[in-house]
């Protein structure tokens, strides 16, 4: 067998080998790059979970440990991820719970009270409330993501 002839014959399994070990190491370097930012954000909610909670401030930082009262609007509360979990009873489907909280003076805040059942039933008066809990940073639209429009109606069917 000729030098040429064996060049030819490991040609493309060399060009193969050679693309899978850069992938694998610009793989490698990314999952570094993923743990630090993780071990990051970590030790800042651990943060905000050690602090005691304070008045929310004009531009709080994420994970912050927050109280606010106002007015909890349960007349206009909203379903948000729908998803299904295991319970004691079963398979149930069920969604986040939102309500926007009015604050005299100041723009209303929106409180995750966490996933109920679609079907379970949920009392609509406001009341007067104060919340703590933990900022969460906003979510930036994706690039095929759904456009803001509030004014739309609702066509997913499950809001309230």
């Amino acid at each position: 067998m000729t030098p040429r002839s064996l060049w030819r014959r490991l040609f493309w399994p060399s060009l193969t080998t050679a693309a899978m070990l850069a992938l694998a190491v610009g793989l490698g370097v990314w999952q570094v790059q993923r743990l630090a930012w993780k071990t990051a954000l970590l030790a800042e909610i651990d943060r905000g979970e050690a602090a005691p909670a304070i008045p929310l401030p004009p531009d709080p930082r994420p994970f912050t440990k927050v109280r606010v009262s106002g007015i909890l609007r349960r007349d206009l509360a909203a379903l948000y991820g729908i998803e299904v979990r295991s319970t004691l009873t079963g398979q149930v489907i069920g969604a986040f719970l939102l309500n926007p909280l009015e604050r005299p003076g100041a723009e209303p805040v929106i409180v995750n009270r966490g996933w109920v059942p679609t079907d379970a039933p949920r009392d609509a008066a406001p009341v007067q409330a104060t919340v703590e809990g933990y900022v969460r940073a906003p979510e930036h639209p994706i690039l095929f993501g759904a456009a803001d429009d509030p004014a739309a109606p609702n066509r997913i069917g499950w809001g309230m």
